[in-house]
């Protein structure tokens, strides 16, 4: 009895390291790989809302890794060109890149987002003529009325002198 339960252990354990690549060790799924990368990286001390912004985007490819068994860079490239406003697009694109250089970091094979950075642009507010009225509108909000006065007091000494 002792024979045959050694003969069947012993097959079991060639064919695991047949299986594995001739390693002792069992070799993780690319799903499996990716889940525990990324609960390294979410196991970091980071902010509440960094945590939840990193847990989505890590969704998004855990999904795209499951459906297709690669995350491409055309797909990565989709998900910040969903967001048409450049604040949106340019935080959604530094935190995809903290997962995919994580990823890397960590032998994941992925390949590098190559998307830049867009410009905001920039918005010129009109300069404000008359000061006395605006200073007579927001007379009745006292608390603002003395904080605008304080905050630009440069302003009004030299409409006082004038």
């Amino acid at each position: 009895m002792r024979n045959s339960a050694s003969k069947k252990l012993a097959k079991q354990v060639y064919d695991f390291i047949v299986i594995n690549n001739f390693s002792l060790e069992k070799k993780l799924s690319k799903v499996e790989e990716f889940d525990k990368i990324i609960e390294v990286k979410l196991s970091e001390p980071l902010s509440e809302n960094y945590r939840k912004t990193l847990i989505i985007i890590s969704n998004i490819l855990r999904k795209e890794l499951i459906t297709k068994s690669v995350i491409s860079v055309n797909f990565l490239s989709s998900i910040t060109l969903k967001y048409h406003n450049n604040t949106s697009y340019n935080t959604i694109r530094k935190h995809l890149n903290v997962i995919i250089n994580f990823l890397i970091k960590n032998n994941f094979k992925i390949e590098q987002l190559k998307l830049k950075s867009r410009k905001q642009k920039e918005k010129l507010h009109k300069p404000v003529l008359d000061v006395k009225s605006l200073l007579e509108r927001i007379k009745d909000y006292k608390k603002i009325f003395i904080c605008v006065v304080f905050s630009h007091m440069d302003a009004f000494l030299g409409l006082i002198k004038k």
